[in-house]
């Protein structure tokens, strides 16, 4: 394939958002440049060296910009030694023992499973690269985290008329290379001329808050550009693996429906699939619109057909000419026989830049914790409620002996200590009815005073087994929230507070009740 191939360095910290970013003060930028976006470098460039407004009805125009003759790649980190990365594929697997380690063996499921692997896990690497000896290097790009204030008034920050937005952000110096492929060499040509126009551009979100210069550099025509080569030879009799190379936005053959079926869009049955899902828009940028969001495969998903599923001529058309919707954009991107190795390995990079954190004054890592703090607190609160929705008490119980049991833990939270309600529930404080109360009365199956004492355990040796905790809101992982490098951890107190939420908030739904089921 004809390509024209660049280098795209950023200068300042680099915003794309993505789709996925959640909270509307805040904004996380994607991992790579999307090819719509370097489609609108190139359509900017054009209309300046026209000199007059576009016309989508123009000849030129639709075969540069609009009809998918001429593909604009999404642009991927440069690896160490300057090789394009690619998207990992969703088929790997590597023990769960090997997760924290640099250097470690993946599986790859789609060539064969391994049934002797125990507690097989995901990969949660985003780019890699694969070299003649199966050894994969993961890379991805570094990241800056900034805050920025915004006020309604000017030079006025106060909390009626300010707003606090968080951008994380692909770090300045950082390489993404850039393909656009065409059919013919006069287009190759014209848009050569257009990226060395001028060798800097500004590109993505908040551009006059110092944000999205990059510079074009290395700027290439490859007659008979590669994106990959085929491993695994030994392979093709048996199956023909397709790995997404970026997301994809298909449409069932038969229905015309959007599907996540790579089979269904082709007119063929996979034998195997790895995938997931993505929401794809965008922003059309001369009207100022967003575009209507579509369901699209995620890239890095992988299907697995029988050997005799396509002819060579299919193959390769599908691979020149890509699949799905937004062709023109970078969508729909497939490699065949990219995979093919049952196994490999997975090599540590060379530190080649100076990654030590960057040291926050005393006022910003103070601002970091409290908003880790406030996120930290957030999940915690989801996690309450998810518990609540599965916690019921049943049984006939007072509303008097709610109460009083109310009022224990609020002296516990007065005072910080599990004692107070230790101390109620304690046999020489606990009068006959109000035990066979508390023993007749079952949260879910168990008795609410057996689940009550349980809640806390404090062992003879000073430690504290959180059992509550454990079971509704750690769920058996660290409940941690990082920002800026500021890391927030839920201690002793958090724990307690959480555990004396759960129970006030389950015996007040009792209470609503009069005590019955």
């Amino acid at each position: 394939m004809k390509a024209l191939t660049f280098t795209l360095r950023t200068q300042q910290p680099l915003l794309i958002p993505s789709y996925r970013s959640g909270d509307g003060n805040s904004a996380e930028s994607m991992a790579y440049i999307p090819g719509s976006i370097i489609r609108g470098m190139f359509v900017q460039r054009y209309e300046r060296k026209r000199g007059s407004a576009l016309e989508a009805s123009e000849e030129a125009f639709r075969r540069l910009f609009l009809d998918g003759s001429v593909r604009y790649l999404n642009a991927y980190p440069i690896d160490y030694r300057g090789n394009r990365s690619l998207p990992t594929p969703l088929s790997w697997r590597i023990s769960k023992d090997d997760k924290e380690r640099t250097q470690f063996k993946i599986f790859d499921f789609a060539v064969e499973r391994d049934e002797a692997l125990e507690q097989p896990t995901f990969l949660s690497k985003a780019f890699c690269r694969i070299d003649e000896e199966d050894k994969v290097f993961f890379q991805e790009p570094a990241r800056v985290i900034r805050y920025h204030n915004a006020s309604q008034q000017r030079m006025v920050k106060r909390k009626e008329v300010s707003t606090v937005f968080r951008y994380e952000a692909i770090a300045p110096g950082e390489a993404f290379a850039a393909v656009v492929l065409a059919k013919g060499a006069e287009d190759l040509a014209l848009l050569e001329n257009l990226a060395e126009e001028t060798s800097s551009e500004h590109i993505g979100k908040s551009r006059t808050a110092g944000y999205g210069r990059v510079e074009i550099e290395d700027i290439q025509v490859v007659p008979d550009w590669q994106e990959y080569k085929p491993l695994g030879e030994n392979v093709e009799s048996e199956c023909l693996i397709f790995t997404l190379l970026s997301d994809a936005i298909l449409r069932d053959s038969r229905t015309g429906q959007w599907t996540y079926d790579l089979g269904a869009y082709l007119g063929k049955e996979a034998r195997d699939v790895f995938f997931a899902t993505a929401t794809v828009g965008g922003i059309n940028n001369k009207w100022g619109l967003p575009l209507p969001q579509v369901p699209a495969l995620r890239a890095g998903s992988v299907f697995v057909f029988p050997a005799d599923a396509f002819s060579e001529g299919d193959r390769q058309r599908l691979i020149q000419y890509g699949i799905g919707e937004r062709k023109a954009e970078g969508f729909g991107q497939v490699a065949i026989q990219w995979q093919g190795a049952e196994s490999l390995q997975a090599i540590s990079l060379p530190k080649d830049k100076d990654t030590r954190p960057v040291s926050l004054s005393t006022q910003s890592q103070s601002l970091a914790r409290r908003m880790a703090e406030r996120m930290l607190r957030a999940e915690l609160d989801r996690r309450l409620l998810d518990a609540l929705a599965g916690l019921k008490i049943s049984g006939e119980i007072s509303n008097a002996q709610l109460s009083r049991l109310r009022l224990a833990i609020r002296r516990a939270q007065q005072e910080k200590k599990w004692g107070p309600v230790q101390r109620h529930l304690a046999d020489d404080n606990l009068r006959a009815p109000a035990r066979q109360q508390l023993e007749r009365a079952r949260v879910n199956e168990q008795q609410l005073l057996t689940w009550l004492q349980g809640a806390v355990d404090e062992e003879n040796g000073g430690g504290v087994r959180w059992t509550l905790w454990e079971q509704y809101f750690a769920k058996g992982e660290e409940v941690r929230r990082q920002v800026a490098g500021v890391m927030v951890e839920a201690d002793n107190n958090m724990k307690l507070e959480c555990t004396l939420r759960l129970i006030d908030a389950l015996l007040h739904i009792a209470s609503k009740k009069g005590g019955k089921p």
